[in-house]
């Protein structure tokens, strides 16, 4: 996608400097963002985010072997084994069918985690927010055809309704900056 510079400065800067402070970004950020890359911050951060998948992964496979290390012992250590075995067995089996999907749907994550980080590229889409309540503690920033889940403290930082350019990692979907485009 080309990169997209906002169309008007913003004039507000305690507007601006909530943004930064809910969405976690510097005028450093921002800076490279225009410049459609990411800022070694955003970088780290994302690395972050890698090493916390990676750790996921990792706890979701040594639950799962731990889950039928017991039945696995039981059927080896003894030709016959006791009915308790076959129930151990089977409900190793269906945890590890559930940590093998939990693996699956973190691995996507992982993958553009990892694809951000290599690219290093940001896009930017510009428009007229819609904020949405999504569950108890979430909400999702609407502009044109693209959504962003955010904490509430980052979505009521935005003003509904109004024009602004969000910038944003292009395979995780992260968003990592954001400029009101209306003037005061």
């Amino acid at each position: 996608m080309e990169k997209q510079k906002p169309k008007v400065k913003s004039k507000s800067r305690s507007l601006e400097t909530n943004l930064m402070a809910a969405l976690n970004f510097t005028e450093a950020d921002l800076d490279a963002n225009r410049d459609g890359q990411l800022s070694e911050e955003q970088r780290a951060r994302l690395y972050g985010k890698r090493i916390y998948w990676l750790l996921a992964i990792a706890g979701v496979v040594a639950f799962v072997f731990l889950i039928n290390l017991p039945g696995v012992f039981i059927v080896f250590s003894s030709g016959d084994y006791p009915p308790p075995a076959d129930m151990l067995i089977f409900i190793g089996f269906i945890l590890g069918c559930i940590g093998i999907l939990v693996l699956l749907y973190t691995r996507s994550d992982l993958r553009a985690i990892t694809a951000d980080l290599q690219e290093k590229t940001v896009e930017s889409v510009q428009g007229l927010i819609a904020l949405e309540t999504f569950g108890q503690d979430k909400m999702k920033v609407h502009i044109h055809d693209r959504a962003f889940t955010v904490n509430n403290k980052a979505g009521l930082a935005f003003k509904n309704g109004d024009p602004y350019c969000l910038y944003y990692a292009p395979h995780s979907k992260t968003l990592l900056s954001a400029e009101w485009l209306r003037e005061d």
